[in-house]
């Protein structure tokens, strides 16, 4: 089971801020923002709002529904074209 620690961790590695995931069945996108400070903030992108999780909801989701499959950047953001 991958943990908000070790997605943090990874991402500080690689100078990232941001990793984002996809949930293919349900057709959304999972996002955690990581700020200079080491604090951080989860969202989950649906097709009709963006809206802010909780640490657990985030973790819950990266490893129960997108089976801790990370998507790029622009991958992520290219999701918000399929909103109608």
């Amino acid at each position: 089971m991958i943990t908000i620690g070790e997605i943090i961790s990874d991402a500080l590695k690689d100078n990232e801020n941001n990793v984002y995931y996809w949930d293919s069945i349900n057709d959304r996108a999972y996002h955690i923002h990581i700020f200079t400070d080491g604090s951080y903030i989860c969202f989950k992108q649906s097709p009709r709002r963006t809206e802010v999780i909780s640490p657990e909801a985030f973790e819950e989701a990266v490893n129960k529904k997108c089976f801790g499959i990370s998507i790029g950047e622009e991958g992520y953001y290219r999701s918000f074209k399929n909103i109608k």
